[in-house]
């Protein structure tokens, strides 16, 4: 799972585009959320996260290279877009397996099984 550090307060959090449990604050534009996730183990060592924690709880800025900026930048349109698929996708596949599920149900209980 993803490791961040919340830009907002600098606590560690699972995931880099979730609601931080500490203070509350969710990335929503396309520069923070592309700044979430610079700042995920992904792109940085243990070691790295920890200074970022420190330096954004100090209240001291971060920077980021706008050529890491422009290389990860993440589109909130083209993410929510994603995750309604998403949505979509688990819906239907949930479908399948409950019918697949009663198509086997009524085959069990159709044929007799009693020994003769």
């Amino acid at each position: 799972m993803t490791v961040t550090v919340c830009l907002n307060c600098g606590s560690f959090k699972h995931g880099a585009f979730i609601r931080c449990r500490e203070c509350g604050y969710e990335p929503e534009d396309d520069e923070s959320l592309t700044k979430h996730l610079l700042v995920t183990d992904h792109f940085l060592s243990g070691e790295q996260l920890k200074a970022v924690a420190a330096k954004v709880k100090a209240k001291e800025p971060i920077e980021f290279a706008q050529e890491s900026l422009k290389a990860a930048w993440v589109s909130k349109t083209r993410l929510d877009a994603e995750k309604k698929n998403l949505g979509r996708a688990c819906s239907i596949g949930c479908i399948i397996v409950i019918a697949v599920s009663l198509a086997a149900l009524v085959a069990f209980l159709k044929f007799d099984w009693r020994p003769r």
